[in-house]
């Protein structure tokens, strides 16, 4: 492989963690703006459902996409989005270290 290769293939991976820490970020901002979660759950919880997102892309037989512990967890309440994403932005330092244990 070439270095320039190599480094298309980093700048990748970098994208994809941080788009994946913005989504992890997002969902996790949606709980704690609804009250529903501390801030360290929310981010668990975002996760674990990013986990069953990429399992259930693997997954051949689609059956891991119907399971009840691998739907979104969603807010009680609604929340602006003002208030969302100022949240998110607190939380993207955890965000992006809880995407290095995908």
């Amino acid at each position: 492989m070439s270095y320039g290769s190599t480094i298309a293939v980093e700048d990748a991976e970098d994208e994809w963690r941080e788009e994946t820490a913005r989504a992890i970020a997002m969902h996790a901002a949606e709980l704690v703006a609804a009250r529903d979660m501390t801030r360290e759950a929310a981010i668990t919880a975002a996760v674990e459902h990013q986990r069953y997102c990429q399992e259930a892309e693997r997954d051949p037989t689609g059956t891991v996409a119907t399971l009840d512990e691998a739907q979104r967890p969603q807010p009680s309440r609604s929340v602006s989005e003002k208030q969302i994403r100022a949240i998110a932005d607190e939380l993207m330092e955890q965000a992006r270290d809880a995407v290095d244990s995908l």
